[in-house]
This record gives structure tokens, sequence and C-alpha cells, in this order.
């Protein structure tokens, strides 16, 4: 199991419901990768390894993402980030 968490910059959402429509809005737009998103991946990534760079042979759980490569979640508008139940601690 996991969660996603979504996150962007604005605008900044009045409810839950408000919260999903601009996620799924934003989730829509084709974008280039955001500076500041890419920056967050490199931060998350440096810290817990992307699960792309994780050994086919090691464990499956040593991984945090759900994910990856976590850099390519990081777009214009949207970045969503996947984490392990395992890893939410």
């Amino acid at each position: 199991m996991s969660y996603v968490i979504h996150m962007w910059e604005r605008p900044l959402p009045a409810s839950l419901t408000e919260a999903s429509e601009i996620q799924s809005r934003l989730a829509r737009l084709a974008d280039a990768t955001n500076s500041k998103f890419a920056t967050l991946a490199g931060q998350l990534t440096a810290v817990h390894p992307d699960i792309t760079e994780i050994d086919d042979d090691e464990d499956g759980d040593l991984g945090v993402w759900s994910d990856g490569p976590l850099i390519g979640n990081a777009g214009g508008h949207l970045m969503s980030i996947g984490i392990q139940t395992h890893a939410i601690d």
C-alpha cells in the first residue's frame, strides 16, 4: 500500500474538494519539469534512493518511493510523490 502526496504552488485550496479539483486540473496539463520540484526530488532521493536505483537483488522493502524516477513526477505545476506505507515513519 502507498500514499500519494500532491503538491503545487498556487492556488491555495479552501477545502479538500477544491484541492482535489485543482490537482485533477493540474495533472492534465503537460508541462516541462519545474526547477523547484526537481530540486526537491533531488533532495529527497539524496536521503532515500530513487526506487529505480535500488538493485533488483535487494529487498523491495528498502524503497521509500512507490514509483520512479521521482524526478519524473516534478511537472511544471504539480508534483506527486508516492510513499510506501512501510516508510511513513
